[in-house]
């Protein structure tokens, strides 16, 4: 099979992962649903997904990525932390950069990572999880509260690095609604004093 790229895509990929993925995906019940874009494809069996996708922005050796996810309609939608997971995530932490690192650069590379992913991650780490009851759905649970948890912790960041130049600035009204959104749970001693001194100004 010759090897064409439209842009930064690969159009082997789709036909190599269904090649590879369909008859041993479909031995645990899952069946092909379609792609997003040409870039992931989806299997799916009672409101479950397997995910597998690349990034085409890293040709010519393009990182793939797989997920598992959990769907009432459609699994064809871009993935997010509320509905899916990657499977690196449910690999031991030591490991996990080592053993899901897969990159491809031809069909027969894509194919060698794929029975290289599945026998080392799929088979021992996520049949299981898809066999068991509420495990996916507790897992992304967990998955989406860690990034809640990191996206408020960058807000209060930039809101305390705003807070401390508008007070630097002079623009203590600014500087103390800022203090006041953030709450004293998140200030530093310095800051409290900052925020002490922005309200009597203000």
């Amino acid at each position: 099979m010759n090897v064409k790229l439209a842009g930064y895509e690969a159009e082997y990929f789709l036909p190599t992962v269904r090649e590879v993925l369909d008859p041993r995906l479909a031995e645990h019940g899952f069946r092909y649903a379609g792609d997003h874009r040409g870039v992931t494809a989806y299997w799916a069996s009672d409101g479950q997904f397997f995910r597998v996708g690349y990034l085409p922005e890293t040709t010519p050796r393009y990182e793939l990525l797989l997920g598992v996810g959990e769907s009432e309609s459609t699994p064809l939608e871009p993935k997010s932390s509320s509905n899916s997971i990657g499977v690196w995530r449910l690999l031991p932490a030591d490991v996990a950069p080592e053993i899901a690192n897969w990159r491809f650069d031809s069909p027969q590379a894509l194919r060698d990572e794929l029975l290289r992913a599945w026998e080392e991650v799929v088979v021992p780490f996520v049949v299981p999880i898809l066999n068991g009851e509420d495990e996916l759905a507790r897992l992304i649970a967990e998955h989406s509260d860690e990034i809640t948890d990191e996206g408020e912790q960058l807000m209060d960041e930039r809101l305390l690095r705003h807070a401390r130049s508008e007070f630097d600035a002079g623009r203590f009204a600014e500087a103390s609604h800022a203090y006041d959104e953030l709450g004293g749970e998140a200030l530093t001693q310095a800051d409290r004093k900052r925020a002490r001194i922005a309200r009597q100004r203000r």
